[in-house]
C-alpha cells in the first residue's frame, strides 16, 4: 500500500469515528487496536528496494 492510500484511509477512519460522537479518545484507540489486532498489513517498502536497470 502507498503511503498516500494509507493516509487516505486514516482519514476516512477518522472522519468515521468522528461522525459516530464517541469520545475522539475512545474512538481513535479503538481504530488503532483494530489495526494493531485486526491483522491489517500496512507496509510501505522503502526506495532502497527497488533497483534501477540502466540498458
Amino acid at each position: 500500500m502507498s503511503p498516500l492510500w494509507i493516509g487516505i484511509l486514516v482519514f476516512a477512519v477518522t472522519l468515521l469515528v468522528l461522525a459516530t460522537g464517541l469520545p475522539i479518545a475512545f474512538g481513535l484507540g479503538a481504530v488503532a487496536l483494530l489495526f494493531m489486532v485486526g491483522g491489517f498489513k500496512l507496509e510501505v517498502q522503502p526506495y532502497a528496494d527497488r533497483t534501477l536497470t540502466v540498458p
